[in-house]
């Protein structure tokens, strides 16, 4: 069945500055919280690809968090991504 009312966003790091956001729909940038316009319906084995760059803002471990969600699934699918950052 298609998915209706796909959402994303992604969330980051007091030491990590935003550069660009680009993907299945437009991304805009708030702080330290990237959203993307929802996707109207998502049909059935179809992919929706984003591309998030950040750059370091200051030495040390960080994450990145991603998050979907949509009309049909209401409890959030998190994904969460660990790096280090090097000066």
């Amino acid at each position: 069945a298609p998915l209706p009312g796909s959402r994303r966003t992604c969330t980051f790091e007091d030491k990590m500055d935003f550069v660009s956001a680009a993907g299945a729909t437009a991304g805009t940038n708030q702080g330290k919280t990237i959203t993307f316009a929802p996707i109207p319906t998502l049909a059935p084995g179809a992919r929706a690809t984003y591309t998030v760059v950040i750059k370091a803002a200051g030495e040390g471990q960080v994450q990145l968090k991603a998050e979907a969600s949509s009309d049909q699934i209401t409890r959030t699918l998190i994904k969460t991504e660990t790096t280090n950052f090097y000066r």
